[in-house]
């Protein structure tokens, strides 16, 4: 059969073009030998005649709007000499690589000849250091001052020999005393003095030194000293019998709120007086005899004895008997495991669980979750139960039961009396149909399947359900045709004729029917699970196979552009300093094996294809070109798109 399948033609071809890419995304060899290519070089260039010619920027002005990486390489050619050479982008700043000319300008280590104005230092705030084994020896500030390592200059013992500095900076050598690095004791005073806190040395004008000895005074911020004859003897008092206990104190300060007690000093009777505290609820202390509250838990081992009223606002236990002979509210859960009498009233708003014989001779209100053991009769007013109710053993009903749910048997019933059905419904069933019937044998009801036609009866007419025709079975002759926009059935109940005509019609972009050996369009997705020939009746020798010329969709923008499942090649024209997007569909399994091309046509080195999708390689969202005439084309593959070559 020979078709224009203009629709399913789009779809193949795209099968075909996978024919013709290569995979680009590998090692690159230019030049001789293209099959040998070194293991490590993602790229290598060999020739005996050719070079490798790098850019030739004027200026770095325009290569640095478009932000340049680090290990970029390229050629200034500005046309002065001094300047032009190759530079690599080194911390985001072009780098000339050194030249004769260039290395003549650094320091040998052979010596350097110097011209006037020529020095070794630095141009910044930072100081030069010098060293010998990687250990520091000396610096020159960024200050201007000169330190020198304190491991790089041993000790002397014997040597007298000093550097002086002239005021010009200079430094000399001179020949000092022996004496000069002993302690003058002459020149040293020592006071007493109540006014410091700590021994205190000074360096006089005139070149002497003052040490000042603290006397002990109390302040607060005095950490050493010597004590006076007074307070010698306020120690000595301690002894014997001046030492007295005063009456306890109701309350202190905050700050001695947890001391038990307070020392403090008469001096009219030159005697320590101590002090207890009484306890309260913020103080610890002793007890007294008046009326107290005491803070923190407290526990008693043995019995406690309360004459007057007892309020307990806490936890209480008690390990032996608790007698209540009033009135009692429990706030919480009581659990009681033994014979209990309660002679009033009890409240129990949480949870009771009753595991024992209870009885209850009035009302028993239960608003929690209750659990009873044993069992449960009911004698007066019946029981109401509204929620979900199982019961495992036999069931007795000797009056009427009425079941307003659903009645739910699994094992066997036996109905030894009539079985009314009042309610139910006649439906009208058009599928199979299971009827119960009564087994002559076992008398037992059994059930079968039935289709709906049984009851029916058998076909006496075929009608037409929109004009109502019918055509009696016993003069039906059939016949075929192709007109219309469907699948349909033509009756004609004309005596003598009773035909009914079976109406394909043929295929198109509209209709429904059947393929013809003429020009048709289709309509809707079709897909193909052998191979396709295109052109020829031969069997197809691949996939696809076309013997002639095809054509893909190609279009052309400036502007955001969305791809469709219709493209194939999509040409971007951005304007100078513009950037383009060209959004492709997610890569789904839907459309594994689509391809697109997408190629930048114009806008100079300043303007820029963006390609955005889900996934596009290596978990990358988007792909860019920057170059006029450069391309790539992408496949789609398992929720990637795959570039294919570029």
């Amino acid at each position: 059969m020979t078709s224009t399948l203009r629709k399913i033609g789009r779809l193949l071809l795209v099968a075909a073009i996978s024919l013709l890419v290569s995979e680009a995304k590998a090692q690159l060899k230019v030049g001789d030998n293209p099959t040998n290519i070194k293991r490590s070089a993602i790229l290598e260039l060999e020739s005996t005649q050719q070079g490798l010619l790098l850019p030739r920027l004027g200026d770095t002005a325009q290569i640095n709007l478009l932000t340049p990486p680090d290990g970029m390489i390229i050629y200034l050619k500005n046309g002065i000499p001094a300047s032009e050479g190759l530079y690599v982008r080194h911390n985001n700043a072009w780098e000339l690589m050194a030249n004769t000319a260039t290395a003549l300008n650094n320091w040998s280590l052979n010596g350097n000849t110097l011209t006037a104005g020529q020095y070794f230092g630095s141009n910044n705030l930072q100081d030069v250091i010098f060293k010998t084994n990687n250990a520091e020896v000396f610096r020159a500030t960024a200050a201007g001052n000169l330190q020198v390592s304190s491991t790089a200059v041993p000790a002397g013992t014997a040597e007298t020999s000093v550097l002086l500095l002239k005021a010009d900076g200079t430094i000399l050598q001179r020949t000092i005393s022996a004496n000069a690095f002993k302690t003058a004791v002459g020149n040293l005073t020592v006071n007493a003095d109540n006014t410091k806190n700590a021994v205190n040395v000074t360096a006089n004008a005139d070149g002497s030194n003052t040490v000042d000895l603290p006397i002990m005074v109390g302040t607060a911020g005095q950490q050493y000293g010597f004590l006076t004859i007074a307070d010698w003897q306020k120690l000595q008092t301690l002894a014997g019998d001046n030492i007295s206990i005063d009456d306890f104190t109701a309350s202190v300060a905050a700050t001695d709120a947890n001391k038990g007690a307070q020392i403090t000093f008469d001096a009219p009777t030159n005697k320590y007086v101590i002090k207890m505290v009484a306890a309260s609820a913020t103080q610890v202390g002793i007890v007294t005899t008046g009326a107290q509250t005491f803070g923190g838990d407290k526990t008693f081992a043995n019995n406690v004895n309360v004459t007057g009223n007892a309020v307990v606002s806490g936890n209480q236990t008690v390990g032996g008997t608790l007698g209540v002979t009033g009135a009692t509210t429990l706030g919480n859960t009581l659990d009681v495991t033994g014979a209990t009498t309660l002679n009033s009233s009890l409240a129990v708003t949480g949870t009771s669980t009753l595991n024992g014989a209870t009885t209850v001779n009035n009302t028993l209100h239960a608003t929690g979750a209750t659990t009873l053991d044993n069992g449960v009769t009911v004698t007066n007013g019946g029981a109401n139960i509204t929620g979900a109710t199982t019961v495992n053993g036999n069931t007795s009903f000797t009056g009427n039961h009425l079941q307003t749910g659903d009645l739910h048997v699994t094992g066997n019933t036996t109905l030894d009396k009539n079985v009314t059905l009042p309610g139910v419904v006649a439906t009208s069933e058009t599928s199979n149909i299971d009827v119960l019937i009564k087994n002559g044998t076992t008398n037992q009801v059994e059930y079968k399947t039935l289709n709906s036609a049984a009851f029916d009866g058998a076909i006496r007419a075929l009608v037409d359900k929109v004009s109502g025709t019918a055509v009696k079975d016993s003069a039906i002759t059939f016949a075929t045709d192709s007109v219309g926009a469907n699948f349909n059935l033509a009756f004609d109940a004309t005596a003598g004729a009773e035909k009914i005509t079976f109406n394909i019609p043929s295929a198109s972009t509209a209709n429904r029917g059947l393929v013809t050996n003429g020009i048709q369009a289709f309509g809707g997705e079709k897909s193909f699970a052998n191979t396709v020939a295109v052109g020829t009746t031969a069997a197809a020798t691949s996939t696809l196979d076309v013997k002639g010329s095809m054509a893909t969709k190609i279009v052309s923008t400036a502007a955001n552009y969305t791809a469709t499942d219709a493209d194939n090649t999509i040409l971007v024209n951005p304007a100078a300093g513009a950037t383009v997007t060209v959004t492709l569909p997610n890569a789904t399994a839907a459309i594994d094996g689509r391809m697109y091309t997408i190629k930048k046509i114009g806008g100079g080195y300043t303007a820029t294809v963006t390609i955005n999708s889900n996934k596009i390689e290596d978990g990358a969202t988007s792909y860019s070109i920057y170059n006029d005439w450069s391309f790539v084309t992408v496949q789609a593959l398992a929720g990637t798109w795959y570039i294919i070559k570029h």
